[in-house]
């Protein structure tokens, strides 16, 4: 079995999405969704590979879907996403640009044989 590929994961995506909107008791809720704001590089993926039937169902959702938190108003209001899990699990802390090690240039690392 092969690993999918980024687009075939948005396509599934895209596909389960309005199916799990249907079944919501609060019609309307993803534009209401803030949190988490994407990524460039979600909304970068997501624009080079969804369908034109894709592609009008993500602008359908509300401006927080195609909006990055650098773009979004008043960013520093909206509460950094943190998934809860049933079984209480907690997903390690990401650490920020500024505590992440940098790489130094002009360090080469040897070639891979």
């Amino acid at each position: 079995m092969q690993q999918p590929t980024a687009p075939d994961l948005v396509h599934t995506m895209f596909t389960i999405l309005p199916l799990v909107l249907s079944k919501c008791p609060r019609k309307n809720v993803a534009p209401t969704v803030v949190s988490p704001l994407l990524t460039q590089k979600a909304l970068t993926l997501l624009s080079s590979c969804v369908t034109d039937k894709e592609r009008r169902f993500w602008q359908d959702l509300g401006d927080a879907w195609k909006r990055t938190r650098a773009d979004w108003p008043n960013s520093k209001m909206v509460p950094q996403y943190i998934p809860t899990f049933s079984d209480g699990w907690i997903p390690p802390e990401i650490p920020s640009l500024s505590e992440q090690p940098q790489i130094q240039s002009g360090i080469q690392t040897p070639p891979i044989n």
